[in-house]
């Protein structure tokens, strides 16, 4: 899988994080137009967050590979990871530095709340200013320490590697669970919850870098390569649908992702559809930061004001594209700076 790849299917995933942040919750979407019904007369557009539930564990299954790949593409394996952290984190201030005085202006009963609050929510360990922030931290830690995972895992036989993606996957249940119970209230809380969630990653994390050794996206392309477009298409269609009758639970969102992937490569795309997707996966990192702010935390539910699911969808992938150009303004400057480093 190029990297032209991994850009397409990162903006398949922030396309669908946006669509589930914006339709998952039924009583809003009942008060837009939508003329089409489906399953037991849910909202069509409802329905769909069932696949785009999917987005998280994309986006962790392609930052395993995509590390996993620059790992196995570097002799002296010096992958930088400090740096990326670092650069992530930058990026993520910015964000901050840029939306919070807003938030404080246009919605003061959240922002700033007390100093501790305002502290906690810079560096990550909390995500009341924004709920979609939940991931960045834990992400962070995975990418500071994937060196050591990738290294390890690469170093295994495959005997070894069944039983790491047993293990993981082990604590991938577990640690589902306990998010859905588990409820911090304090500061020492919030950082075992933190270190829950990358446990919880780190399986899709495992996932992706094992992909990476045993080729599994090129046996996979080398499999479907007699089947016409049209078969592919249909085979899409088919898991989709599957996907649509089981849920959202992120139990089931493995099968989905590693069948989803493949497929995708397979299939012939027109040039548009390529581009499009690239286009956002460029700038999805910021879209991911930035696209909460608009449909909930400083703006409230406004946007639905649109009435149409279609142009909802539309405005909210605009508001976080302009945003994400004037982020890149002002980070890739200290980017450069961090990579001189």
């Amino acid at each position: 899988m190029l990297k032209e790849d991994t850009l397409f299917f990162k903006g398949i995933a922030i396309s669908m994080m946006l669509w589930l942040h914006l339709f998952s919750n039924i009583e809003i979407i009942e008060e837009c137009e939508h003329s089409l019904l489906f399953l037991n007369g849910k909202p069509l557009v409802y329905v769909l967050t069932k696949i785009a539930s999917c987005c998280v564990p994309l986006y962790i299954f392609l930052g395993g590979y995509g590390l996993a790949k620059t790992y196995q593409n570097k002799k002296n394996h010096s992958m930088h990871n400090g740096r990326r952290a670092l650069s992530l984190y930058v990026n993520y201030l910015i964000v901050f530095a840029l939306f919070i005085p807003l938030g404080c202006i246009i919605n003061p009963n959240l922002y700033p709340g007390n100093i501790l609050i305002l502290l906690l929510n810079l560096c990550g360990l909390i995500y009341t200013y924004n709920g979609a922030w939940w991931f960045l931290l834990p992400y962070i830690i995975l990418t500071v320490f994937s060196y050591f995972i990738i290294h390890r895992l690469f170093a295994n036989n495959i005997k070894q590697d069944i039983l790491a993606l047993i293990f993981s996957g082990v604590l991938y249940v577990l640690c589902y669970i306990l998010k859905e119970i588990y409820i911090p209230k304090n500061v020492l809380e919030h950082i075992l919850l933190v270190f829950i969630n990358c446990i919880f990653m780190l399986f899709f994390f495992v996932v992706g870098i094992l992909y990476v050794k045993y080729d599994l996206i090129q046996k996979s392309l080398d499999k479907l390569h007699y089947l016409s477009n049209k078969s592919l298409f249909a085979i899409l269609i088919l898991i989709c649908f599957i996907k649509l009758l089981l849920g959202n639970s992120s139990i089931i969102n493995l099968p989905f992702v590693l069948l989803f992937i493949p497929l995708m490569v397979s299939i012939n795309k027109a040039n548009y559809i390529n581009k499009l997707f690239i286009f956002l996966g460029k700038h999805s990192a910021n879209m991911w930061l930035t696209h909460y702010f608009f449909c909930w935390y400083i703006f409230g539910n406004r946007i639905y004001k649109l009435y149409y699911p279609i142009v909802i969808f539309l405005c909210l992938i605009l508001l976080s594209i302009l945003s994400s150009f004037v982020i890149k303004s002002l980070f890739t400057p200290l980017k450069k700076m961090i990579r001189k480093e």
